[in-house]
């Protein structure tokens, strides 16, 4: 079967859930994430598509008051599809979508601790913007990182 990135739709909740729940996440606040995404971000909301079921997802949300400038709030791959370039075609949709509706500066952060995912920002353009101690809290440090305009 082949891999498609589309919007997400409603009948994807249970399978974004379990993939933005990961291992080690809440039920409830996957899901609480997932649904107001869907509502909040339905046309920068993609979900890959691989072998028939959901394989990854990504969202991006624009910056309020500011169409110019938007963030990638999640980009997700399920644990054994990692490393195969799906995270990277769905950065790339995403990236797109956003450039498409006007956005000329993307916004993210990420764990200086997940280097894969630093290493896939780094070769689509973004460059490391600031590193802040304690980003989410205590002991969770965070790379904000920018795809400059252009």
């Amino acid at each position: 079967m082949a891999t498609v990135i589309r919007p997400y739709r409603d009948d994807d909740f249970e399978t974004v859930m379990a993939i933005e729940r990961g291992e080690d996440g809440s039920d409830y606040q996957s899901a609480v994430f997932v649904r107001q995404a869907g509502v909040l971000f339905p046309q920068t909301f993609f979900v890959l598509e691989h072998e028939g079921t959901a394989a990854g997802f990504t969202v991006g949300g624009g910056v309020q008051g500011d169409g110019g400038r938007a963030w990638v709030l999640r980009l997700k791959v399920r644990a054994d599809l990692r490393g195969r370039g799906f995270g990277r075609l769905l950065l790339s949709c995403l990236l797109d979508a956003l450039h498409d509706r006007g956005v000329a500066e993307v916004l993210l952060s990420v764990s200086p601790q997940n280097l894969p995912a630093v290493r896939l920002y780094e070769s689509s353009g973004f460059g490391v913007a600031v590193k802040e101690e304690g980003y989410f809290g205590e002991g969770e440090d965070r790379l904000l990182m920018r795809l400059p305009p252009g």
